[in-house]
């Protein structure tokens, strides 16, 4: 069984190894658009360069005639036709795989920041309570020490053993002193368990929100995994649509170059 990311980015910094990681996907996607729309500029401004060596090309069919110039004419039109292909692929590469991308990344962005920030939330609480839950561990070690100190003071002037007399209202206000010394120890000791449960509530949350980040996103990396798949396979289509374009050009051009007849050309020319 494959591993998930609940697996794997867990402890530690886990959360943030996981973001750089879905960072780098979100840099890849925003490579490979940014590559398309470059192919697709490249494709257009060929197209721009094609039609306009029509143009030039279509100036010097003037003069020729016969089969020669037929060859020519075709091997004009072949190119018009060539420079239109590449605007149509250039366009069908921007629109059909470079724009999507964008689009599909930037929403994938939009929604993994709710997800992050509940995360991020979740572990400033987390830290808050077990930072209350730490403080309250020393006052409640304090106070349960404080009453300690005190019962062996009262119990050291019951007994004699603190080498100095001791009267009775001395021993009475021993006596008020653990008193009060145990309920502020029993208060204490409320307030650390209060603490104690909030932290680990705190926790809890913070897993909680944790497991569904790592779930929502490895649905999201996988997500855009098959995204890119589809759109290798959309261009792979474009490509394979244009190709035959060109082989159908190349037939043409043979075909005609083939059918150049000179001795008809030359006696079309001396009818003149």
């Amino acid at each position: 069984m494959s591993l998930q990311f609940q697996d794997r980015f867990w402890e530690g910094n886990g959360f943030d190894e996981l973001r750089k990681y879905l960072k780098l996907g979100q840099d890849f996607c925003k490579d490979v658009a940014s590559i398309l729309a470059e192919r697709a500029e490249i494709e257009a401004e060929y197209a721009k360069n094609v039609a306009r060596l029509a143009a030039k090309a279509s100036k010097v069919n003037r003069s020729q005639l016969g089969t020669l110039k037929t060859a020519w004419e075709t091997f004009i039109d072949r190119m018009n036709a060539e420079g239109e292909a590449h605007k149509q692929f250039g366009h069908d590469v921007a629109t059909e795989t470079s724009k999507p991308l964008k689009l599909f990344f930037d929403q994938q962005t939009k929604a993994r920041k709710p997800i992050e920030a509940t995360v991020e939330k979740a572990a400033r609480v987390l830290s808050d309570r077990r930072g209350d839950e730490l403080k309250s561990k020393r006052n409640n070690y304090g106070k349960a020490r404080d009453c300690e100190v005190a019962y062996e003071q009262l119990e050291e002037a019951k007994s004699g053993r603190s080498g100095k007399p001791v009267s009775e209202k001395d021993v009475q206000k021993m006596e008020v002193k653990v008193k009060r010394a145990a309920e502020t120890a029993a208060k204490q000791d409320a307030e650390y368990k209060d603490t104690c449960r909030k932290a680990e509530e705190a926790r809890q949350g913070w897993e909680t929100a944790m497991y569904n980040c790592c779930q929502k996103f490895q649905e999201m990396e996988e997500e855009r995994e098959k995204y890119l798949q589809s759109l290798f396979t959309k261009y792979t289509e474009l490509l394979g649509n244009f190709i035959p374009g060109y082989q159908e050009s190349c037939n043409s051009i043979k075909q005609n170059a083939e059918r150049i007849d000179a001795p008809s050309d030359v006696s079309e020319a001396t009818e003149k």
